[in-house]
């Protein structure tokens, strides 16, 4: 992935030169919309593989007090996500999130924010803001819930743990369904232009 940012800080200020000194506008087009896909496309894939892993405690999403989930299987999901964070590390995914914001952003002034454009960055930015709502008032509230009770340091573990959980759960998850959004809004604005 640092590759991919390293080639965009060299190549960028040349699709723009290329634009500027007689290139087409829709060449620069073409290389932002494919970027888009590529970043949206590839956190998609690696998403949908951390919400396989997390299937088993998708309960732990909505409600932190699941009974329902025993503490054996909370530690054996916490140590997969580990396994699978040495192997690619969970910043790579973030950059490739930002980086396709960007260019959503880059793609609307190319295209002074016509309506296709304005409605693939809305979606963006409406994914990103309802998670924001949603998901972390529930979970400060839950956290004073956590630490307000008079139980033992061990049962306090495990509720932090399955609150941890649950949070990256809900993460995975509205990353994984933010992406696949735009990766499918990006292919049909990119193949069916007159469907814009």
């Amino acid at each position: 992935m640092g590759g991919i940012v390293r080639n965009f800080i060299v190549e960028f200020p040349i699709l723009i030169g290329k634009h500027s000194k007689g290139g087409t506008m829709e060449e620069t087009l073409v290389d932002i919309n494919s970027s888009i896909f590529f970043f949206f496309a590839f956190s998609a894939g690696y998403l949908k593989a951390l919400c396989l892993i997390e299937k088993p405690v998708r309960s732990l999403m909505w409600d932190s007090k699941s009974k329902k989930i025993p503490e054996s299987l909370v530690r054996d999901i916490q140590a997969q996500l580990k396994r699978l964070n040495h192997l690619y590390p969970p910043n790579k995914i973030i950059t490739a999130m930002i980086m396709g914001g960007f260019f959503l952003f880059l793609q609307g002034i190319s295209r002074n924010f016509d309506l296709p454009s304005s409605i693939i960055f809305g979606a963006y930015l409406i994914c990103l803001i309802t998670f924001l709502i949603i998901f972390l008032k529930k979970r400060i509230d839950r956290v004073d819930e956590i630490f307000n009770t008079n139980t033992n340091i061990a049962t306090i573990k495990y509720e932090v743990a399955k609150y941890k959980l649950g949070k990256l759960v809900a993460f995975h998850y509205v990353g994984f369904l933010t992406a696949l959004l735009i990766t499918f809004l990006q292919l049909a604005f990119m193949n069916f232009k007159w469907f814009f």
